[in-house]
């Protein structure tokens, strides 16, 4: 962020070390040597109120996160049937973190939770303490690596962010995103990165674009973007000049100075750096094979694929109609013209969009087209 508040998308990054070894030691192990169980504390979780969410969150603890935070010889021994007798009957602690964990027999087989168990656990969550879990739950599960489980799709992650922000938490997803070098959820996935700058946008949204949620989702996506220079968000191709990024950013701060909660140079900054990425976008923009119906595509599947493409541009489109509106040329006339160009480029190939939506399906109703909705009602 610059001095006036506005944001940079310099692509310069940073390189920093984000992990740390923990060293720890069993005051009863299988051998008499120390050993380096793993560099992090065992996740804890809150209390909950539902007693499945409780059971399932205990059984992921001490069936999945347990084993997985163990060196290899330990973990092996643990899933031997030859020492079941012997874990039984002895006391064996290993110590996590600064945690002692008396050892189990662990049936591969039986005792390791289904890979659903974290969906299992989206699904029973309700209370603010539940949602709060899930940073301990992600970073168990990306820390433990445990064989059977896996690590947790990209998809799931997708899903963690919506319905965490249908409930009111999405600031556990920012959470978890400033967390991503323990817990493994990266902005570099395109299947994280859509949802979250997304669903910041909709809780503005559903409070009818009032100054304080404005600000606050304007403040969070300020705080994301600022994430993305963090070695645990970076792949590739820096996705800071997408659509959906670029113009949530701007639509944001465009409804900000209409409000009075920007002044008007923060626009102008925000349009000149902007414009120049979304002309960028244009040859996209204008590819018609780009927004095309592949022929093996069911309609349904053809349907729901444009509407994400139109809920990608929505912002670029409000952003930019807003700043014309208010500005007009006082951001300067080269940069007027320019917007002015742009913007019924946005609007043409948004109305082709909705248009074919419409011919694919039915009804247009529910969540899944919530993007042509909002573009029908604009």
């Amino acid at each position: 962020m610059n001095a006036s508040g506005g944001l940079s998308f310099s692509l310069c990054r940073s390189n920093g070390p984000l992990l740390r070894c923990l060293n720890s030691s069993t005051p009863r192990a299988f051998s008499s040597s120390a050993r380096c169980l793993k560099r992090r504390t065992l996740p804890t979780f809150r209390p909950s109120s539902n007693p499945e969410l409780e059971t399932l969150l205990t059984t992921i603890r001490s069936k999945v996160f347990i084993p997985g935070y163990l060196n290899d010889t330990q973990r092996k021994r643990i899933q031997r049937q030859k020492y079941k007798s012997q874990l039984e009957n002895e006391a064996i602690y290993a110590t996590i973190g600064n945690e002692e964990v008396r050892l189990e027999h662990l049936d591969v087989l039986t005792d390791i939770p289904p890979a659903n168990s974290f969906l299992r656990a989206l699904h029973l969550s309700s209370s603010p303490d539940d949602w709060a879990n899930f940073p301990a739950l992600l970073e168990g599960f990306h820390t433990a690596r445990n064989k059977s489980e896996g690590t947790l799709r990209p998809s799931w992650l997708a899903l963690f962010v919506t319905r965490a922000a249908t409930a009111g938490a999405i600031s556990t997803v920012i959470r978890c995103l400033r967390e991503a070098g323990r817990n493994g959820m990266s902005l570099a996935e395109r299947q994280v990165r859509e949802p979250v700058f997304r669903e910041i946008r909709n809780a503005a949204r559903r409070e009818a674009w009032s100054p304080d949620a404005t600000a606050k989702a304007l403040s969070r996506v300020r705080e994301v973007l600022k994430y993305m220079d963090l070695p645990a968000h970076q792949a590739g191709r820096d996705p800071r000049a997408e659509p959906l990024v670029v113009g949530t950013a701007l639509e944001l701060t465009a409804r900000m100075a209409k409000t009075g909660g920007e002044d008007e140079e923060t626009l102008v900054v925000m349009v000149k750096r902007m414009l120049p990425v979304l002309e960028r976008q244009l040859k996209a923009l204008n590819d018609d094979e780009a927004w095309a119906v592949a022929e093996d595509m069911k309609p349904a599947a053809a349907a729901y694929d444009l509407n994400k493409k139109v809920s990608n541009w929505i912002p670029v489109y409000f952003g930019l109609k807003i700043a014309e509106e208010g500005l007009g040329e006082r951001m300067g006339k080269g940069l007027h013209e320019q917007l002015r160009t742009l913007l019924p480029v946005v609007e043409g190939r948004l109305d082709r969009a909705a248009a074919k939506i419409e011919e694919l399906v039915e009804s247009t109703q529910g969540e899944g087209f919530a993007a042509l909705q909002e573009w029908r009602s604009r």
